[in-house]
């Protein structure tokens, strides 16, 4: 004979594995990776079918300590709006990777484009992704929306540090610092490497106080660019003193 106790925690302990943990206020939805098809790894990354698959990822990174999974796109997927989530409209992003934990995985786009409306008005880092760090890698991605922060706000990343790449990436969001280093791809970019294997485009209008620019905002430490048919801007540049 099972007891009311001991069923309670057979419950609880299939509500776990479901996804669903309960308490005095109620149940509250745990993203488990296990939801994405893939394991994370370089090898056999988790697939991105939508934006609740991305917001998913993005809460996965944010709870690692390591910050190195990796994502790819799905095939056919070429669209992704993160202000969308089931009925939720009008969200606001918050970028993968921050001061707390630079994001060190590689994420592939798979030539889609991803709105976000990213705004960390007060804050710094600021585009899909916060900080760029060691090891990390973004592919194949067509931003498009807004991103607002104070410093190092893109489209791509906010910063792109320490041997991280950004590849065959594009930028049509706008782009605003209130502070400085707003760019493009990048507001700020330190040994890190931006290349591709056609062109590099920013249509997006970027605005900061200082350190402006279409492609990054601010370079140091030996970024380098490397790009086989030309870098293009055709949106509108705003600043006291430009980029790059």
């Amino acid at each position: 004979m099972i007891s009311r106790k001991m069923a309670g925690g057979i419950l609880l302990g299939f509500l776990a594995v479901a996804g669903i943990v309960t308490g005095s206020q109620g149940s509250v939805t745990v993203y488990a990776a296990e939801e994405l098809q893939g394991s994370g790894t370089a090898e056999d990354p988790y697939v991105i079918t939508g934006s609740e698959d991305l917001w998913k990822f993005a809460e996965i990174v944010k709870a690692s300590s390591d910050r190195n999974e990796c994502a790819k796109v799905a095939d056919g997927v070429t669209e992704i709006d993160t202000t969308v989530r089931g009925e939720k409209k009008d969200l606001t992003w918050n970028p993968i990777g921050d001061s707390s934990g630079s994001y060190k995985g590689v994420f592939d786009g798979n030539g889609a484009e991803i709105t976000i409306h990213a705004d960390r008005s007060i804050n710094n880092n600021a585009g899909l992704f916060g900080i760029l760090g060691s090891g990390g890698e973004i592919r194949n991605v067509t931003t498009a929306g807004s991103s607002k922060g104070w410093d190092s706000v893109g489209g791509i990343c906010g910063q792109a540090c320490s041997d991280a790449k950004i590849v065959n990436c594009n930028n049509k969001a706008d782009i605003t610092a209130q502070g400085g280093q707003a760019g493009g791809l990048a507001g700020y970019a330190s040994s890190a490497q931006i290349e591709s294997d056609t062109s590099i485009s920013n249509t997006g209008a970027v605005t900061g106080t200082a350190n402006v620019g279409g492609l990054v905002g601010q370079a140091s430490g030996g970024m380098k660019v490397i790009v086989h048919e030309g870098i293009l801007n055709s949106g509108a540049i705003t600043a006291k003193s430009s980029g790059y």
